[in-house]
């Protein structure tokens, strides 16, 4: 998990329109984000996980989003805080979250997504009411790209 985080931020630091998924090969535990996904990577990114992590990433021509799970997390109802997240002024612009004050909390199944993007440069968990797979991933991350 360090070795994801540290690609989030590393590719926050380097660096609206339809968000193309990629997603790990399963056979060789890897997901690859190629110059050809993407004109923000002057060289291709590979990724390696750990056993039982899926990964996802979601590119557009201004952002690079990533998502991940684990396999064996949990996937039960719980109360989570609401986060709300709205677009930045321009497309360069990162998405703004806030919390609600007083905290709201809502309802949340599935797996939790680990989800960050170049514009916000922040992790955050996103609850998509689904299973933990590469594609599943892919999808968190493509709704955190800024609209």
């Amino acid at each position: 998990m360090k070795k994801i985080t540290s690609f989030v931020f590393a590719m926050a630091a380097s660096m609206s329109a339809f968000a193309a998924p990629v997603v790990m090969d399963a056979t060789t535990g890897q997901m690859i984000i190629k110059t050809t996904d993407t004109t923000l990577l002057t060289e291709n990114v590979r990724i390696n996980l750990s056993n039982g992590v899926q990964a996802g990433a979601a590119v557009d021509a201004d952002e690079i989003g990533l998502s991940t799970c684990h396999t064996a997390g949990r996937k039960s109802s719980r109360q989570v805080a609401k986060v709300t997240c709205v677009a930045g002024a321009t497309a360069q612009d990162p998405q703004i979250c806030t919390q609600d004050d007083p905290i709201v909390m809502v309802t949340a199944s599935g797996a939790v997504m680990n989800t960050a993007t170049t514009g916000a440069g922040t992790v955050l968990p996103v609850y998509p009411n689904t299973d933990c797979n590469s594609a599943n991933a892919a999808s968190a991350a493509g709704t955190k790209l800024t609209q």
